[in-house]
């Protein structure tokens, strides 16, 4: 009766085991899904603004949902920081008010008169 007892005990954390694996291998495939789909709807945005801000960009073939990610955020933290650095440093810092502000005809910078 023991040996009974000892063999369906087995089997129960057999089939434990292989519940926990397949769960484990299930939540695995949901990530990789997941990580595939940002990537295919946010890399062509990212990739396209860092061509218009002039940013050289580096093919990856990532196939694990961690590298994934990481690319994704590299590419959007280089964006951020070209964008401001743009703003700290950019052409706005040179601008007088006349270039700025919309001014009435005739009232604008005079041509000297000889």
């Amino acid at each position: 009766m023991q040996g009974v007892w000892l063999v369906l005990a087995a089997a129960g954390w057999f089939g434990l085991l292989v519940l926990g694996t397949v769960m484990a291998s299930r939540a695995r495939r949901a990530s990789l899904r997941a990580a595939v789909t940002l990537r295919k709807h946010l890399r062509p945005y990212l990739r396209r603004r860092a061509a218009e801000a002039g940013i050289e960009l580096e093919e990856s073939l990532a196939i694990s949902q961690e590298a994934i990610v990481t690319e994704l955020c590299d590419l959007a933290d280089r964006l951020t920081a070209h964008e401001r650095g743009e703003l700290a440093h950019g052409d706005t810092a040179t601008m007088a008010v006349s270039d700025t502000v919309q001014m009435p005809l005739g009232t604008g910078p005079q041509q000297p008169k000889p």
